[in-house]
């Protein structure tokens, strides 16, 4: 009866370091998670802010284009000159 309640006592003490471990692990999980959330929803916001640029790039690429650089219908060369895009004749 004796090794029986030591068996059990062992086993159950085995069983607590399991579950603590698993809690611990579920926490370490929760927080990766969290941060991997957040770290997304930065992503999503540099890449939104980034397409709002193109966006507007591409407006001035076919204004540009319509309107003609310098007045001339020659072929416009556009490059990024502080951050924008301008006309090169």
């Amino acid at each position: 009866m004796l090794n029986n309640f030591q068996s059990l006592s062992i086993e159950a003490t085995t069983l607590e370091n399991s579950n603590h471990n698993l809690e611990t692990e579920m926490e370490i999980t929760k927080m990766t998670i969290q941060d991997l959330t957040r770290q997304v929803h930065e992503l999503e916001t540099q890449l939104g802010a980034r397409d709002a640029l193109v966006s507007e790039y591409e407006k001035q690429v076919i204004i540009k284009t319509n309107r003609g650089c310098h007045g001339g219908g020659n072929l416009v060369l556009f490059e990024f000159c502080s951050g924008h895009m301008c006309c090169s004749s």
